[in-house]
């Protein structure tokens, strides 16, 4: 996503891209192994697309939305 984002930033060739967030992708993961282990079914959830353009882009090398996600999974799995 890096050099998406300088190029989006930059507006060399790229002016946005639709992304989904790597970072809250990665917790969903391990939510779902955690309920296959757990004998549960899947969650059904699917992340929605993001268009991001240099009004938006982000600062850091990851799409991470500030979404309390993180909150959300921590309560779930009750840690």
């Amino acid at each position: 996503m890096h050099r998406i984002s300088a190029r989006i930033r930059a507006g060399d060739h790229q002016t946005g891209i639709d992304r989904r967030a790597a970072v809250p992708a990665g917790w969903q993961i391990v939510d779902e192994l955690n309920r296959a282990r757990a004998g549960q079914p899947p969650s059904g959830y699917f992340a929605p697309p993001r268009l991001i353009t240099r009004a938006d882009v982000p600062d850091g090398v990851a799409f991470d939305p500030p979404s309390g996600y993180r909150a959300n999974y921590r309560r779930i799995w009750g840690r």
